[in-house]
């Protein structure tokens, strides 16, 4: 059996892993140890291909498989458990963070809000007399 870029398609494949395909075995290649180590080394996933397997061998790959996803949501859980914590510690600082910041931002939009003014009304009284003489000459 030839796995080829257009047999990959026909399957459903991402786009991506068909390309990869496509340039690495331009004219297909046979499942051999060796063409599927190197499609794991490109990050091509293989596990599809137990679906062309005779019904025995299949049910030996999904024996397989059945132990591999238990063992990942062994992982996933492990992984799960610790971030929790971690997202309970970044909400924690970031809470205090977001505090200091507001109280530092609140003083800066004071001191702002007073320069502001002041530029404003120091603008606003050289406008006056030039806004008159315009307005004068309507």
């Amino acid at each position: 059996m030839q796995i080829t870029a257009e047999l990959l398609a026909t399957h459903g494949a991402c786009a991506d892993q068909v390309a990869i395909v496509a340039r690495e075995w331009p004219m297909g290649a046979e499942p051999t140890e060796a063409a599927l180590l190197r499609a794991v080394e490109l990050g091509l996933t293989i596990q599809w291909l137990r679906v062309f397997l005779p019904a025995p061998l299949r049910a030996e790959c999904d024996r397989r498989a059945v132990e591999y996803d238990r063992q990942a949501a062994a992982l996933l859980a492990g992984y799960n458990r610790q971030a929790v914590a971690l997202w309970a510690e970044y909400a924690r600082q970031a809470a205090a963070l977001w505090a200091e910041y507001r109280r530092q931002a609140a003083a800066l939009w004071v001191e702002y809000d007073r320069q502001a003014a002041a530029l404003l009304a120091g603008y606003d009284r050289q406008a006056a007399p030039l806004l008159a003489r315009l307005f004068g000459s309507l």
